[in-house]
């Protein structure tokens, strides 16, 4: 029986003469490889096949290793509430501020308080912000590695082929704001090893992780 390397894990797939010529899953990784056509030849008028990944327009899951997507969580759909507050605060302290800076006569004190409850407001959102970005997964076309940490840092990564599970929880309001939680793990581990919440558009996520997949 005729064999050919997988394009992309290298395992070992046999074909008959009847596929020849036509895609094939890989046993292993679940690939798509095009196969040969009768005596090794190409078949007749036969188009290429394109990958999962590469028929979504992404990277070629059989080129150099290359970065596909990175991912942060995100800050307004993990508390919009906090968020919209944060903000209010910002804009409504310094234009209190400013209306107060031009009264006559000059409050001083509640000039102070406005422009202060701004900066409080500013402030915790770029300490949240830097929070938020502390967490960083990338996604290429072998590996997703979560990065974590600004200054310690923690690094995890698992080879895309070892995937066997993966799962999206969102509840009802993070559907509605585009954001969920998503779980990583591998065939070697009982729990997830990667778990990220907060991110946006996790399903559109786990599509492109499958893509390399061959799923």
């Amino acid at each position: 029986m005729p064999a050919i390397p997988c394009q992309t894990c290298k395992a070992t797939i046999q074909y008959t003469e009847k596929q020849a010529g036509k895609p094939l899953p890989c046993p292993s990784c679940g690939e798509v490889n095009a196969l040969p056509g009768i005596n090794g030849l190409p078949a007749a008028g036969a188009a290429p096949v394109l990958s999962k990944a590469a028929a979504k327009g992404l990277p070629a899951a059989d080129g150099p290793e290359t970065s596909v997507m990175v991912i942060h969580q995100a800050m307004f759909g993990s508390k919009p509430f906090s968020f919209l507050i944060l903000w209010l605060g910002v804009i409504g302290g310094f234009g209190g501020a400013a209306f107060l800076s031009l009264a006559s006569p000059i409050s001083l004190p509640l000039v102070g308080t406005c422009a202060g409850v701004a900066l409080l407001c500013l402030g915790t959102l770029f300490i949240w912000r830097l929070s938020r970005h502390a967490r960083r997964m990338e996604i290429t076309t072998r590996r997703i590695v979560d990065r974590q940490g600004l200054v310690s840092r923690r690094v995890n990564e698992v080879l895309i082929k070892d995937i066997r599970d993966m799962q999206v929880v969102q509840s009802f309001g993070q559907r509605l704001l585009g954001i969920g939680k998503l779980s990583i793990s591998t065939a070697g581990q009982s729990d997830y090893e990667i778990e990220i919440e907060d991110i946006k558009r996790p399903n559109k996520v786990r599509e492109v992780i499958d893509a390399y997949r061959g799923i």
